[in-house]
C-alpha cells in the first residue's frame, strides 16, 4: 500500500509499505481521502 511520511520541513515522501493484517476483533479500513488539521501544520510549518 501507499504511504504518505512527512521528512522535513514541507517535505513529505510517499513509499510503500506492507499492507496490515488485521488482529482478532480488528478491521484494515480503506482510506479513499485524508486531511491534515490546523493544529498540526506546526509540523508541516516550522518556525
Amino acid at each position: 500500500m501507499k504511504a504518505v511520511f512527512f521528512t522535513g520541513d514541507r517535505q513529505v515522501e510517499v513509499a510503500d509499505t506492507p499492507d496490515p493484517a488485521p488482529g482478532p476483533g480488528e478491521v484494515v479500513l480503506a482510506i479513499k481521502a485524508s486531511g491534515i488539521c490546523g493544529s498540526d501544520l506546526r509540523y508541516y510549518r516550522p518556525g
